[in-house]
């Protein structure tokens, strides 16, 4: 479960950001344009390839975007600790329990292919240049240096565009991409009363307009809340929402799906039906 560096105390569990990033489907998608690489270069044909997008545009420390670039390096659970001379990883435990095989010799040997595998991750990257990019954003300046220092720890910092700004702000990750029709998958943590408690409102506003009025059609967005009266501010109908316990807090993990801008119309008749819903939720079944 200890994945790669630890980046300060407040920040998301890793394990936990791996979890949702699989729930959101990345390995998947890192899977699937990586098949689509080999059958274009079987074929000699670019046609298949898709850029994929992920941007966390609250990216807090970058417990999300952190994973997500090991994932799509390829790089294994733990393998940056050990690299980081942490205490007890480059030879654990098992190696030292009583068995009639030579456990660290398999240890050893399972440890190079890891390495290997994430050598051959970080060249596919190279080679593919814009084939994968992860944008990570967040407005609080010290929150973007924890958020370099983690990724410098695990060589990975080259792979991450990162700027600190109001998420309002933001832009395409590619001017090119609204036209070519890119969709992204957004992955974020937004503030929802615990640890920040300032400005909770703006910033779902500035999740909202990013979403709504920035992102392509299509892009998939993945938001982590602890409060239902935040999400409300999006506006937005939800395809799923997965509860999550972690602690003593009740999260839910929820799945959107950008349609495009709507009209002030459509948004006021989007939002009267969230309403509806959330009122025939909020009856007593009988």
């Amino acid at each position: 479960y200890r994945r790669g560096p630890e980046i300060h105390k407040a920040a998301m569990k890793e394990s936990l950001a791996a979890g949702l990033l699989r729930e959101a489907g990345w390995h998947v998608k890192l899977r699937e344009a990586k098949d689509a690489d080999s059958l274009s270069s079987a074929s000699g044909s670019s046609s298949n390839k898709t850029p994929l997008r992920l941007v966390d545009p609250m990216a807090g420390s970058g417990s999300f975007l952190l994973e997500a670039a090991m994932m799509a390096v390829d790089i294994a659970p733990g393998l940056v600790r050990i690299r980081c001379g942490v205490p007890d990883h480059a030879l654990p435990p098992v190696t030292r329990w009583k068995s009639d095989i030579d456990t660290e010799k398999l240890w050893k040997s399972i440890l190079l292919g890891a390495s290997q595998r994430a050598k051959n991750g970080l060249q596919w990257i190279r080679d593919n240049p814009g084939q994968v990019t992860l944008q990570a954003n967040d407005i609080h300046p010290g929150a973007i240096e924890i958020m370099e220092s983690a990724l410098e720890t695990a060589g990975l910092r080259n792979l991450v565009q990162i700027t600190n700004m109001d998420c309002y702000d933001m832009e395409l990750v590619d001017e090119n991409d609204l036209a070519a029709g890119i969709p992204y998958l957004v992955v974020t943590n937004p503030p929802w009363g615990i640890r920040l408690t300032e400005d909770i409102e703006d910033s779902w506003e500035g999740l909202r307009h990013y979403l709504r009025d920035v992102c392509p059609s299509g892009t998939e967005a993945w938001v982590l809340s602890g409060d239902k009266s935040s999400t409300k501010l999006l506006k937005m109908r939800r395809n799923r929402m997965i509860p999550i316990q972690t602690g003593d807090q009740t999260l839910r993990w929820i799945n959107y799906t950008v349609q495009g801008k709507s009209s002030p119309k459509e948004e006021e008749e989007e939002e009267e039906e969230c309403c509806c819903l959330l009122d025939d939720r909020s009856r007593p079944k009988t």
